[in-house]
């Protein structure tokens, strides 16, 4: 009778016993329940999938995997879902070559196929040192050796790599940051690192792209030049095709002079090199190590800051790639950084709203999309707004526009102002927030005076206006699912002069 008894209790515990709740962002919940626009939903973004056949200006990171700070199995699918064209991943000297003159690069054939199988193109940081041969090091802020029997197993080292990949990894970059740590007192040593590696690069390829820089967010253009010096001295700088750089600034705007000052600086070395964003991201809360550690973040400022970088590499029309796709498990700690939640685990927990906002510009902004510079917005006080104008085919047919003069805020709350925008004269145009991917109606009269076309400007009144950015643009220049309207509602189809 007992056994019966314990039985039935055990057939019937599962409807007694919660499952618990899966875990969410209370975060994306706000973004999406907090809406004072004061307009009309029309419909939402439709977001992509990366192609292998198709350009992108943007990547996503994949770092740290070298040193197992994530485990690429839990992440694979989020590069397919994000939408980026690339991903950003580090080779890893110390786990590739554990004995002496053998190479194991199956974990990176795992990381490298599952990206391309995602239809992402992976690009690769080779970087840090082993310490079969030397002592400097093997993760970031590790010393660059010097020792010519070291330097002649690295160039060993590149050559195998290079090989081995030829034809599925898109770029090589040589070193991250290495003008950090020790290495900022000796440039010239970056200047012989990228000389010999690139060189061991292009022997092993002769079409794989080489970058170099990974230059951190300080712009060192005093070690900079040094750097770029030696590696002209080396006969090396017809190599240098991309420079990276790592734009961590609180406000995200404040680097745009600096990355001006950077492009000068390397076309005079080499008038066709690129630069590539190569690595900026921001935490969901407050750390106490890394790149903009002690300011209080949030997921509120996270998605926000993110934006605001997007918009800025894309009105430099420079390649941009965000750090990083999941949280990263350190050996001291677990870094924020992720567009997606991890825990101690190294499982997911969620999406953050970064993740969401990132598939949304994404979308919008893509190879087809090219900066427009002919566009400026100001309040009706005259106040400067930040914008950059969007262009298809030469046509600028939208303008995002965002207050950008302090740091992201966890503010929800969206001011309504009188607004105009100069330099194109919208026909049909909606609201999108890249945050949430909806699409809203500015057709209709939002206070009074409405939506008047000018001579080469458009007049808002009531346009809604935050520290992020949001953008005005012609319906038919985006892919977008109209959603279902209120019965009686009818958009206006023409008021000019209203």
């Amino acid at each position: 009778m007992m056994r019966k008894i314990l039985l039935i209790l055990l057939l019937l515990l599962p409807f007694f016993v919660k499952a618990a709740p899966k875990p969410y962002s209370l975060v994306w919940n706000d973004f999406n329940i907090n809406d004072n626009t004061g307009l009309m939903v029309l419909g939402q973004i439709n977001t992509v999938k990366p192609s292998l056949d198709k350009a992108s200006r943007w990547s996503i990171g994949c770092e740290c995997l070298d040193r197992d700070y994530a485990d690429f199995d839990r992440i694979k699918d989020f590069y397919g879902e994000l939408g980026a064209g690339y991903a950003r991943i580090q080779s890893g000297w110390a786990r590739c070559e554990k004995e002496k003159g053998k190479y194991d690069f199956a974990w990176l054939d795992k990381i490298v196929d599952g990206l391309i199988a995602q239809g992402v193109k992976p690009w690769m940081c080779l970087c840090y040192g082993n310490p079969l041969y030397s002592d400097g090091g093997i993760s970031l802020n590790a010393t660059i050796f010097t020792d010519p029997k070291v330097m002649a197993a690295w160039e060993r080292y590149v050559s195998a790599l290079v090989r081995h990949f030829k034809g599925r990894v898109h770029m090589y970059e040589v070193w991250n940051e290495p003008d950090s740590g020790e290495n900022k007192k000796y440039p010239e040593r970056y200047g012989n690192l990228f000389a010999v590696t690139a060189k061991a690069i292009r022997k092993a390829d002769k079409d794989v792209m080489i970058a170099g820089g990974s230059f951190t967010a300080r712009f060192r253009m005093d070690w900079i030049t040094k750097a770029l010096d030696r590696i002209k001295e080396r006969g090396a700088a017809q190599h240098l095709q991309a420079v990276t750089f790592h734009p961590y600034y609180p406000i995200p705007e404040e680097a745009t002079d600096a990355i001006l000052r950077l492009k000068k600086l390397v076309h005079e070395y080499n008038p066709s090199a690129i630069l590539l964003q190569g690595e900026s991201g921001c935490p969901s809360q407050l750390e106490y190590n890394h790149a903009l550690c002690y300011h209080k973040w949030t997921e509120y400022s996270q998605v926000k800051w993110i934006l605001r970088r997007m918009l800025c590499d894309f009105s430099l029309d420079v390649p941009s790639s965000i750090f990083t796709m999941v949280d990263l498990q350190y050996d001291f700690m677990l870094q924020s950084f992720g567009l997606v939640r991890m825990n101690l685990l190294k499982e997911p927990v969620y999406k953050r709203p970064s993740f969401y906002a990132v598939s949304h510009a994404v979308s919008l902004l893509n190879s087809e999309t090219e900066p427009f510079s002919g566009v400026g917005v100001k309040e009706s006080k005259g106040t400067e707004i930040k914008s950059v104008g969007i262009a298809k085919g030469g046509k600028c047919v939208a303008v995002a526009y965002w207050r950008g003069d302090d740091k992201p805020s966890d503010i929800l709350d969206k001011d309504k102002v009188n607004a105009l925008i100069q330099g194109v004269v919208f026909e049909n145009p909606a609201l999108v927030d890249p945050i949430t991917g909806r699409v809203y109606d500015l057709s209709y009269v939002m206070l009074r005076g409405g939506q008047q076309r000018l001579e080469n400007a458009t007049k808002f009144t009531g346009l809604p206006l935050w520290d992020s950015p949001l953008i005005i643009i012609e319906k038919n220049a985006f892919d977008w699912t109209a959603c279902q309207l209120p019965e009686g509602y009818v958009p206006f189809v023409d008021h000019v002069g209203i």
